[in-house]
């Protein structure tokens, strides 16, 4: 049986127009084998990636943080797609909370400082009588 010769690979030693020629074929592939849900998935991917950033960006975060936040939003995405209950909810309850930051913005967290020294001082029943909460600010 006579074998088959195959033709040598060109490797990284190509002109340009066969580097174009092979990237578009590459990405001719990559479309032609996506499905729908593929797409929604990287736009929803995108948004939840977008809203990670710009609540980073309220917050006061420079760029590299921001970009942390966005990656922060992917994950919380993918977690709020799994099937685990666990990792749904926290994923679903991390997203809110970057839709709470992207609406109102960083002044809906903040605290007025006379109602912290209240609830400070405030007396709060743990079965063994009356204590102060522990709670500091920094």
């Amino acid at each position: 049986m006579v074998k088959k010769q195959r033709k040598p690979r060109k490797g990284f030693t190509r002109s340009a127009k066969e580097w174009e020629k092979s990237i578009a074929t590459h990405i001719g592939h990559l479309i032609d084998n996506l499905k729908g849900e593929d797409i929604l998935n990287l736009i929803a991917a995108g948004i939840c990636s977008y809203a990670g950033y710009v609540a980073a960006k309220k917050l006061g975060a420079d760029e590299i943080q921001a970009v942390g936040g966005a990656g922060s939003g992917l994950i919380a995405y993918q977690l709020a797609k799994s099937m685990n209950l666990i990792a749904g909810a926290s994923g679903t309850a991390y997203l809110a909370g970057l839709g709470i930051l992207d609406v109102w913005g960083a002044d809906i967290a903040k605290i007025p400082q006379d109602t912290f020294e209240k609830a400070k001082t405030m007396p709060f029943p743990f079965g063994f009588g009356q204590t102060e909460l522990p709670l500091t600010i920094s």
